[in-house]
C-alpha cells in the first residue's frame, strides 16, 4: 500500500488522535527509544494548535508543530518543528522531524518497508516546509541533520536538487540542507 503523506496543521482532533495512538504504541512497546521520541515530539503540541497560521512580525522568529499525515489519517506520522524566521534573511528552519514509535520501531530494526515509509515522511517534511516558505515569501529553507543517517539522507537531497532543479539551489552547511532559490 503506498501511503501519500503531506505536512499539515494539527487540529484538536488530531492532536488527541496523535497523543492517544503514540502513547498506546510506547506501552505496548516497551521501548525506551520510543518514550523519548514521545516526549520530545509531544511537547510541542500542547497549546500550539490555535496558532498555526504563519504570520510572524518582520524581525521576529517564531516556532511551529506540523504533523505528516498519511492521506485521510487523523494520526501524525510525524511531528514536524519548524522555526520561522520573518528577519532579512526570511528563513524557515526544519529543527526536527520526531517519527511515530511504531515506525521508528521497526525502520530502527532495517525492515525495507518501514525505511520506504521512513523516506516518504522525510521527503514530506522537506517538501512541505519548501511550500510553506514559498506560501509566505521566505527565502531559505534549512532542514536539521540531527543524526549521521540523516546527514546521508540530505547530502543525497542535496545533490538530487543541485543536478535536477534549475531554480533552486541546495548545499549543506555544517548539519544543515541549505536550500534557496538560485536568483
Amino acid at each position: 500500500m503506498t501511503n501519500i503523506y503531506v505536512l499539515k496543521k494539527f487540529t484538536s482532533h488530531s492532536v488527541a488522535s496523535t497523543k492517544l495512538a503514540w502513547n498506546l504504541e510506547i506501552k505496548s512497546s516497551g521501548n525506551v527509544f520510543a518514550n523519548s521520541t514521545f516526549l520530545s515530539g509531544t511537547w510541542g503540541l500542547n497549546g500550539l494548535v490555535k496558532s498555526q497560521d504563519i504570520e510572524v512580525a518582520k524581525g521576529h522568529s517564531q516556532n511551529f508543530v506540523y504533523g505528516i499525515f498519511a492521506q485521510d489519517t487523523l494520526v501524525a506520522d510525524a511531528i514536524v518543528m519548524l522555526i520561522v524566521s520573518n528577519t532579512s534573511k526570511k528563513v524557515v528552519k526544519l529543527i526536527d522531524c520526531f517519527i511515530r514509535p511504531s515506525i521508528a520501531e521497526v525502520a530502527y530494526l532495517k525492515d525495507i518497508e518501514a525505511i520506504e515509509k521512513l523516506s516518504k515522511i522525510y521527503m514530506a517534511a522537506i517538501l512541505g516546509t519548501i511550500d510553506i516558505a514559498e506560501r509566505h515569501e521566505m527565502r531559505i529553507v534549512k532542514v536539521y541533520g540531527r543524526s549521521e543517517p540523516l546527514l546521508v539522507v540530505l547530502n543525497t537531497i542535496a545533490e538530487k536538487i543541485k543536478a535536477q532543479s534549475s531554480t533552486l539551489f541546495a548545499s549543506i552547511e555544517g548539519r544543515w540542507l541549505v536550500i534557496s532559490d538560485k536568483t
